[in-house]
């Protein structure tokens, strides 16, 4: 717990300087990105689909582990 406020601070500046990118196409998949984090807390409000936006965290955790770190 003591690195998740540096971790989801490296996360976002990631999401930010890829939204920035000249390309128009890795420009709109950070948006993207960022618009699927914010809408997991809509999910993880409903009972029915917790266990799915946990995998779908961890999935899109995993990704961006390896791509930031490897």
């Amino acid at each position: 717990m003591d690195d998740f406020y540096k971790t989801w601070t490296l996360l976002l500046g990631f999401i930010e300087s890829s939204a920035l990118n000249q390309n128009s196409e890795v420009s709109l998949s950070a948006l993207k990105c960022f618009q699927e984090i914010l809408c997991l807390t809509k999910c993880a409000n409903n009972d029915n689909n917790s266990n799915n936006c946990q995998n779908l965290w961890d999935a899109a955790w995993n990704s961006w582990f390896v791509k930031l770190f490897t």
